[in-house]
């Protein structure tokens, strides 16, 4: 796979391709930030700002030569509807219409899926080169304790307020990604994937992926991985001659947790 790149976009529930994509050399890792990666708090509606964009198109415009595939993982929204919208609410005392919050977030990201396609076409004029947006919802938000977000706030020296009920959260992040696969499936564009374990949830609980020790709006990444390497296994990547990509994995085999680090914008 000397020729492909693995690039990963998103909020902090990202971080589970850090896993997934630990042991392979064709995985772009975290340094700075200024280089590929998930971000904490990285909201999708403020996705298209100047600063933003050049985190997640610079590494794209200085290939090297040998590249032909690159692999781009998305996976946002959780920071809009589980953090923002109760800022708004509780700090701000605003009340979003959320179906307007929604497609917000929505347009936001197909703005930057239409700029990767516009992007490799582009490219494509001066070398072999094929993208493969892979959009992911590698998650479902999680019931939380009454203290958990004090406890967190205090944790992080970060403002505290209250999230909204977990019923909301569910129920929003459902018609949020329901509208979004609605939109890609549509799209005229064959290297346009979905990673979606929302089922897995559903049907083995929300205990069985929340972490037992500590409380986590993120899931226990050692279990959802597992759950998303099934899917991408069941993937067939082609790129625009029809030859199948192989995507490695090699992901973390230890069966502990590596401590997470929150990323600043």
């Amino acid at each position: 796979m000397d020729n492909t790149l693995i690039l990963n976009f998103g909020d902090s529930q990202g971080e589970v391709y850090d896993y997934i994509f630990y042991n392979n050399n064709n995985y772009i890792k975290y340094t700075d930030i200024d280089s590929p990666g998930w971000r904490s708090g990285w909201s999708l509606r403020g996705l298209n700002k100047p600063e933003y964009e050049n985190i997640l198109f610079n590494p794209l415009y200085n290939l090297s030569n040998n590249i032909e595939n690159v692999f781009i993982f998305l996976t946002f929204g959780s920071v809009d509807i589980e953090w923002n919208l109760s800022y708004k609410r509780f700090i701000l005392k605003q009340n979003p219409d959320t179906n307007t919050f929604i497609d917000e977030m929505i347009n936001s990201f197909m703005n930057i899926i239409d700029k990767y396609i516009l992007l490799e076409k582009n490219l494509q004029k001066i070398k072999n080169i094929n993208f493969h947006i892979i959009i992911t919802f590698p998650f479902i938000p999680l019931p939380l304790s009454e203290c958990y977000m004090k406890n967190f706030s205090n944790n992080n020296n970060t403002i505290f307020y209250d999230v909204i009920s977990h019923h909301e959260r569910f129920y929003l992040w459902y018609i949020y990604c329901n509208k979004l696969i609605s939109i890609i499936k549509s799209y005229n564009f064959k290297r346009l994937y979905i990673i979606d374990i929302r089922n897995d949830f559903i049907k083995k609980g929300f205990q069985h992926f929340m972490n037992q020790n500590n409380e986590d709006h993120h899931p226990n990444f050692l279990i959802t991985k597992e759950y998303i390497i099934k899917q991408l296994n069941d993937l067939t990547f082609y790129d625009n001659k029809n030859k199948i990509i192989d995507l490695e994995n090699l992901s973390w085999n230890k069966n502990f947790l590596y401590s997470h680090i929150r990323r600043p914008l």
